[in-house]
């Protein structure tokens, strides 16, 4: 790959914004001979190729995307090739490169052996929460244990190629974490709400080894500053949001629980602050914290970030609301300073920023026809113009009613068939189905699948409900059900996986019955898109209009950090080859 060539920039993209400002290009001459000091790794947890192919050319032409596009490179569309588009299996297919039948990592939560309620597919009872900041914090750890130990992260080789390096790695969910920063981190770090701070775990760091530098930004003083701000829209951003989004700020539909669904929002908790733009100030505070500790060594560094404030948003509010067109705004603004930090402290040249999604979203079920315009034409992005509907999976202890569920409706059923009652469901982890296994020991499978078939089927409108590991063990990662195939790897825990009917999706239990949720096949679900700014590696103003593979994001990371072509996802396109 050659580091060493010399673009010009193209003109800045015209497009309306909330203000006009004169744009300059920002120098980059000639990268350094070593390479990039900092590779910076970007997932803008939501982020639908659909969101930014149409809203892209609406954002300020000064702002952080538009800056990317215009320095660099812009993918269209990254396609997943897996049909759970969920967070985790998306984190860990981007950075191994590997589909979760490889990666293990088939869903955002499991349902553990023991456990009464499921909990984060990377939670580990072998390691124990680190605070940040050093205070005593209670919690089973996250590790990458559920990871298959034959696959590794592009951290995990690049720490081997490079011990010298530096990995950071940052977000306010542990499966947007873990991923990044591999086996090995320097630091990585997310966001407890329990305990309102940024937290490790020992699989990581033991106590008291954290950083100063982290503590001061991710401690529980940061965090607290952030809840007493609030979230408000006003003056032109205000003016801007509404000619965007849909008429009213208090659609039906909305969240009304964690936020209230109209603006201005009071942040009353740090489950609240995930689901606002100050959630990922927080991120990229411990960002800006760990480049400036590291701005005088000479020791490359990869800076895995994962923001999830979109993500939380989209869900609570859906992807058409005002929340949703002001975190988009905000994020824009924030991606431009950090930028302009990068350009101070590092070297114009001197880095690289890869930026992407991990899945996209669905819209609210509560749009009228009015507000789905993509349904005058036929829509790329398989976006639904039909009635849609949240199918619960299973309530959790102390969450609120909103109609039945999946394991109520199923467990009736069962009772019902074999005369007795009884806990015939473990579980439920959308699209998932656990089932109690002494309980059932004596069922023929056959006859229990044809049970759940006809009973999700009548209450929810189901298409099918398949024997998960049975599945796993037989279908064709390349035949008709290839991407439902390659989300099962062979030893899945999961009994039963129940499809629904198109432009159905599960619940986010976020705030039960309401907002708007992921996991589907669809394009505007499996469809993200990828910006890509690399002096002497992209050429400024690149347009890709054709789908790309997920696994070029990991192999054109990989190729940004100077590993060989082989190391990892030798399949993917390196956008760093011309």
């Amino acid at each position: 790959m050659n580091r060493f060539l010399v673009f010009t920039f193209a003109l800045a993209l015209s497009a309306p914004c909330a203000c006009q400002t004169t744009l300059h290009a920002v120098p980059t001459g000639r990268p350094t001979a070593t390479g990039y000091r900092v590779v910076v790794a970007i997932v803008v947890d939501q982020l639908a190729a659909w969101v930014m192919a149409e809203r892209a050319q609406e954002l300020p032409a000064e702002g952080g995307f538009a800056r990317l596009a215009r320095e660099g490179l812009y993918a269209r569309q990254l396609e997943f090739q897996h049909a759970v588009t969920e967070t985790a299996p998306g984190h860990a297919a981007l950075f191994t490169g590997r589909v979760p039948r490889e990666t293990g990592i088939y869903s955002n939560e499991v349902l553990r052996p023991g456990d009464a309620e499921t909990v984060s597919i990377l939670r580990d009872r072998a390691t124990s929460l680190v605070a940040v900041d050093g205070a005593p914090v209670d919690g089973e750890g996250s590790s990458l244990a559920a990871l298959h130990s034959d696959v590794a992260t592009v951290a995990d080789v690049w720490r081997a190629a490079h011990p010298d390096g530096r990995v950071f790695s940052f977000s306010l969910k542990d499966r947007g974490a873990l991923f990044g920063g591999g086996r090995h981190p320097d630091l990585l770090l997310w966001l407890d709400t329990k305990s309102a701070r940024m937290v490790s775990s020992t699989a990581f760091a033991q106590a008291g080894t954290l950083p100063a530098w982290a503590a001061s930004a991710g401690g529980s003083r940061a965090v607290a500053n952030l809840l007493q701000t609030s979230w408000a829209l006003e003056g032109k951003e205000r003016a801007w949001v509404a000619r965007h989004a849909y008429p009213h700020d208090d659609h039906p539909g909305e969240s009304t629980h964690i936020l209230g669904n109209h603006f201005p929002h009071v942040i009353s908790s740090a489950a609240a602050l995930r689901a606002t733009p100050q959630g990922d100030d927080l991120v990229l505070a411990l960002a800006q914290a760990a480049i400036q500790n590291g701005a005088n060594s000479s020791r490359p560094v990869l800076l895995a970030l994962s923001l999830s404030a979109n993500d939380y948003i989209g869900h609570l509010f859906g992807p058409q609301s005002w929340e949703a067109w002001d975190e988009l705004l905000r994020l824009d603004r924030a991606l431009a300073r950090f930028l302009s930090f990068l350009d101070r402290t590092v070297g114009a040249n001197a880095y690289a920023v890869i930026l992407t999604g991990d899945h996209g979203i669905n819209p609210l079920p509560e749009l009228t026809a009015d507000e789905r315009s993509w349904c005058a034409s036929p829509d790329p992005w398989q976006r639904p113009c039909g009635p849609t509907r949240r199918v619960r999976g299973a309530a959790k202890a102390g969450s609120a009613a909103a109609g039945q569920t999946v394991r109520d409706v199923f467990e009736t059923a069962l009772g019902r068939e074999l005369g007795r009652p009884g806990q015939w469901v473990a579980g439920v982890a959308g699209p998932f189905v656990y089932l109690a296994k002494p309980s059932l020991a004596a069922v023929d499978h056959a006859w229990l699948l044809r049970v759940a078939q006809t009973a999700l089927g009548q209450a929810f409108g189901v298409r099918h409900v398949l024997d998960a590991r049975e599945l796993a063990r037989t279908c064709s990662p390349d035949g008709a059900d290839a991407l439902l195939c390659r989300s099962l790897p062979v030893d899945i825990a999961a009994d039963l996986f129940v499809e629904l009917d198109e432009d159905d999706f599960f619940d986010a239990d976020l705030d039960p019955g309401l907002g708007a949720n992921h996991g589907s096949p669809s394009r505007f679900d499996r469809s993200v898109p990828l910006y890509l700014r690399a002096p002497g590696c992209a050429p400024a103003g690149t347009l890709l209009a054709e789908p790309l593979r997920f696994d070029a994001f990991t192999r054109t990371l990989a190729s940004l950090l100077g590993l060989p072509r082989d190391s990892i996802a030798p399949a993917g396109r390196d956008l760093c080859q011309h």
